[in-house]
């Protein structure tokens, strides 16, 4: 899991922060929602690469392992090739542990996470994912991440 990014409501105007650090075997996102602004996002973004729907081949689940803070997160499937994505809102254990996604439970969406007309994830599309942020409330959060993994 290396080469992931950060991408904050600053890029239309928001003040919220984030970062993206390893800390002892995890990948830790972390930082501060604002609502200031008409912000209230940020999000930690992962490389592109075409080994994403190979690894997702016949998989009909995705398992996030790590900790939470208590707050909800989204992960948004995509495919960068075809435009598509599909997210799902999950709560990660506020101590290490799982948790399982299925893919038939991702919601179509538009880039800004809006649900748009019903279709499966494309698993043989995808080309990377994205955590996001986005639960309403202002304040810290941290999601740590030790592994992604389909199956």
């Amino acid at each position: 899991m290396s080469g992931w990014s950060n991408v904050n409501d600053t890029v239309m105007g928001g003040i919220s922060t984030s970062s993206a650090v390893w800390e002892s075997g995890a990948l830790v996102f972390a930082g501060a929602v604002s609502l200031a602004n008409n912000g209230g996002f940020t999000s930690l973004v992962s490389p592109v690469s075409g080994d994403v729907g190979a690894a997702m081949a016949g998989a009909g689940e995705i398992v996030v392992a790590g900790q939470g803070d208590g707050r909800s997160y989204v992960l948004q499937l995509r495919s960068d090739v075809t435009g598509r994505r599909w997210t799902q809102t999950f709560t990660p254990p506020t101590t290490p542990g799982e948790v399982v996604l299925a893919l038939s439970a991702f919601e179509a969406s538009d880039f800004r996470l809006n649900p748009i007309a019903p279709a499966p994830v494309d698993v043989s599309s995808l080309d990377g994912m994205t955590f996001y942020s986005v639960d309403g409330q202002e304040g810290p959060f941290r999601l740590e991440l030790t592994r992604i993994a389909a199956r």
